[in-house]
């Protein structure tokens, strides 16, 4: 691509302008325009091709000094305006490079945004020639300005260049300080590595206060969940308890009957007929048995005489067999 040596940085600035109002002129002048082909004869561009594929619109433009541009556009659409008008400025730029030759140059939209792809054929400055030195091209973004993001090969080592495309010699000037004292333009680039750092270092303190967070409100919820089961648990146990006091409690009455029956049974009179035990008796036998376990019938019945409470020998005999299986 050939263009003239004399325009400068302004020059590509003020024909950025001019394209945008030529767009804006023709809009408001004609409305919308029907197509891409139409869009792009308004700022001088020609179509010459056009093709759909995988969802993706691919158009071939070819400027007014016959250099051709591969656009992309991210839906099957027509290029809007605004993009027409941004093909038109960044042909303008790259059409006005002195220090380079372009083999190819590539547009993809995705959206507003448009990325750009410069392969060179010739890339010289200041007698140096830069095209082994960028060897997947020139990459740039277009999102309200020109930014520019590749690498650049110094040797065995590829450095990182990014920034804000102001003019072609602040632009091209870095690739050439990058590439005769790598050292000294990487030590010139510390505070932006660190400010880098520093940005993916809050993006990942960002992120693990979102996952820390996260992680709280998980903790939250299942502390909640425990307290929920926790309560259920001891809801169960008491109702456990409550039946195990009825069991015990259902047991005992069956055993007490029981008990008063065998003692009627074993305080039967001579002509066979039965004869309960107070209670009373019941309840003094079996507390002198349990508080002095050696003590005879005798002594038993001695004891809760001494009660004030009447027993016969037989009912002392009959309490001792039942509760503590003593026979005498």
């Amino acid at each position: 691509m050939k263009t003239d040596a004399g325009r400068s940085g302004n020059g590509a600035t003020a024909a950025l302008l001019r394209a945008l109002l030529v767009v804006l002129l023709l809009a408001l002048a004609s409305g919308a325009y029907a197509n891409t082909s139409e869009r792009a004869s308004a700022v001088g561009l020609r179509l010459l091709d056009e093709t759909v594929e995988g969802g993706v619109t691919r158009f071939v433009l070819e400027t007014p000094e016959g250099d051709r541009i591969d656009v992309r556009n991210d839906r099957e659409a027509d290029l809007s305006e605004q993009q027409i008008a941004i093909v038109d400025v960044i042909s303008t730029i790259t059409g006005n490079l002195r220090t380079l030759d372009i083999e190819r140059l590539t547009v993809t939209f995705i959206g507003g945004f448009a990325e750009i792809a410069l392969i060179p054929s010739r890339f010289v400055y200041e007698g140096v020639n830069l095209l082994p030195h960028v060897p997947a091209g020139l990459r740039f973004q277009f999102d309200e300005v020109l930014e520019y993001d590749f690498r650049v090969r110094v040797g065995d080592f590829f450095i990182r260049l990014r920034g804000q495309y102001i003019g072609e010699d602040q632009f091209v000037g870095r690739i050439l300080r990058a590439v005769q004292d790598p050292v000294a333009f990487l030590d010139s680039l510390r505070p932006e590595i660190v400010a880098d750092r520093l940005n993916e270092l809050d993006e990942l303190t960002a992120s693990l206060l979102e996952l820390v967070e996260i992680l709280v409100n998980d903790v939250q919820e299942l502390s909640a969940e425990n307290r929920r089961l926790a309560g259920a648990l001891e809801d169960q146990r008491e109702e456990q308890r409550e039946l195990r006091n009825e069991l015990i409690a259902d047991q005992e009455a069956e055993l007490s009957i029981l008990r008063s029956g065998l003692l009627a049974v074993a305080n039967q009179s001579f002509f066979g007929r039965l004869r309960a035990i107070d209670d009373d008796i019941v309840t003094a036998v079996v507390d002198e048995k349990r508080s002095n376990p050696e003590a005879t019938l005798d002594e038993i019945r001695s004891a809760v005489s001494d009660r004030g409470i009447s027993a016969s020998r037989s009912e002392v005999e009959a309490v001792l067999a039942v509760y503590f299986g003593v026979v005498e």
